[in-house]
């Protein structure tokens, strides 16, 4: 599971900027930018609701795992 809940706090009330949250989590500088832009286009405030849960939040920001939206899955060949 992604952290993003620590991104965003990191980044929002921290001031940290994104290299250095992405240095001290151990994950790509585009993968952070990702995360605070799926969260500002979200709309949600900062700090997130506490009902809200991770899975939640990540769910709101990536939806379902599986196929891409508007992609088929090709048969496999035999």
């Amino acid at each position: 599971m992604r952290d993003v809940r620590e991104v965003l706090r990191l980044h929002r009330e921290g001031c940290v900027p994104i290299r250095e949250v992405a240095r001290m989590m151990g994950i790509a500088r585009s993968t952070v930018r990702d995360m605070i832009v799926r969260f500002e286009r979200l709309g949600l405030e900062w700090p997130v609701p506490a009902e809200i849960s991770d899975a939640d939040l990540e769910a709101r920001l990536y939806g379902p795992a599986g196929v891409k939206p508007g992609r088929r899955k090709l048969p496999e060949p035999d």
